[in-house]
């Protein structure tokens, strides 16, 4: 092992991973909701199909399920991302901090390859690996 890094100190990434883990739960409800509710919708549509009156009230209703199971998967995706992003940080901090060798990344970087269209994959497969190997 190098000696750590100068710059970057260890610090516990367990309260990180406990909440990313309880929010993919509560993602994986949500999915099955929007499942549900989908199916909900596609089972109205196909009685308006077969000829059944159409009444406001219920399509506006549907639209209305729809609406909020979107908006909840919406916020979800965008909190589990911004705490997986800020795990990837930590990861790769507490790699540099305990003197990883090999580490090619810093972590700005890791975090940073994320929001790099098109030739995002590839470093973000490296530096994976590079924390994996290091941690």
């Amino acid at each position: 092992m190098n000696a750590s890094h100068p710059f970057y100190t260890y610090r516990s990434c367990s309260i990180l991973v406990s909440l990313l883990s309880l929010l993919l739960v509560a993602d994986t409800a949500a999915s099955a909701t929007s499942a549900v509710v989908d199916w909900m919708q596609i089972e109205y549509l196909r009685e308006l199909a077969e000829g059944r009156e159409w009444i406001q009230y219920e399509a506006e209703q549907n639209d209305r399920r729809q609406k909020m199971i979107s908006i909840a998967e919406l916020v979800l995706f965008g909190v589990e991302a911004f705490l997986f992003l800020m795990w990837i940080y930590r990861a790769s901090q507490n790699a540099w901090a305990l003197g990883g060798p090999g580490m090619k990344f810093k972590p700005a970087w890791c975090v940073g390859w994320f929001f790099v269209p098109l030739m995002s994959h590839f470093p973000r497969f490296l530096m994976a690996i590079s924390v994996g190997h290091n941690s």
